[in-house]
């Protein structure tokens, strides 16, 4: 018995092959295998490929079904096909690879238009997410700022031992041996800013909120002085961070080759309404 004994089951796979022709299917494969021919190397490209073969594979099938009634017939036929695909004219190159993945597609059901439309309540969140990963981008250098106030053990500069205790003193370093402590360590810092920080009633009023990191320089002698802002928010609250390093008592100095230094010194201070 062969398969194309019945005349429907002729059409269907001419049908299907047509589908080919009429969409110019040959254009993506070639575009495909030249992919794939360059980039031989990547197996991205070959499976990239593979997709391409299979989903012009869906879209002949999708063709050759006129109806849903017909569905059940030709997924009788991919099979008959699959096995006796030398009965089929040389003039007609079925592609039959992929059956399984072929008889699944073609059994689900099309999505519905209002499906497409969550979908694309997503663009929203991933833009969000692109913005957000760019932002924390941006903020790196800010961050290697901010990781200054506790240097790591291996990020400690070391002083060449021709240089002087004098010229280290005349310019403040990044980082020291022994970083510059305020007196009670880093909770009583935290506790001073919060009790004598300023909050500008023009802020308040205006509900403005955020994080200014300032840097300052806390000499040999332990006084601070030199106060920059590094990141600021707008001008009301940066001078209130600078009034509040301003009013800061004298700090144990850093120290250099067992010499006190001037050391630059990095501080985050928030401002956070509640």
């Amino acid at each position: 018995h062969s398969i194309l004994q019945n005349k429907n089951t002729l059409t269907r796979i001419l049908r299907h092959e047509n589908t080919h022709i009429r969409q110019l299917h040959t254009i993506d494969v070639l575009l495909g295998e030249s992919m794939a021919a360059l980039c031989w190397i990547n197996p991205l490209s070959w499976l990239l490929l593979k997709e391409i073969r299979l989903n012009l594979e869906y879209m002949a099938d999708e063709a050759a079904i006129p109806d849903e009634q017909e569905k059940k017939t030709y997924q009788y036929l991919l099979l008959d096909i699959s096995q006796s695909n030398n009965e089929l004219p040389s003039a007609i190159p079925f592609n039959y690879s992929f059956l399984k993945t072929r008889i699944r597609m073609i059994n689900r059901k099309r999505s519905q238009t209002t499906s497409v439309f969550k979908y694309l309540l997503i663009l929203p969140l991933f833009l969000a997410i692109v913005t957000a990963n760019q932002c924390c981008t941006d903020q790196q250098p800010l961050q290697s700022e901010i990781e200054k106030v506790f240097p790591k053990p291996s990020e400690v500069q070391t002083k060449d031992s021709s240089t002087t205790a004098s010229e280290t003193s005349e310019t403040p370093l990044e980082v020291a041996e022994i970083m510059p402590e305020f007196p009670g360590g880093t909770e009583a810092l935290l506790s001073f800013i919060k009790d004598n920080l300023e909050y500008p009633q023009k802020a308040i009023d205006e509900q403005t909120e955020g994080r200014v990191i300032i840097r300052f320089v806390v000499n040999s002698n332990g006084e601070i002085s030199d106060p920059t802002i590094l990141k600021g928010i707008n001008k009301n609250l940066d001078q209130a961070a600078i009034d509040v390093i301003n009013k800061l008592p004298r700090w144990k100095p850093g120290q250099q080759d067992g010499q006190p230094v001037s050391v630059r010194f990095t501080l985050p201070i928030v401002f956070k309404l509640t």
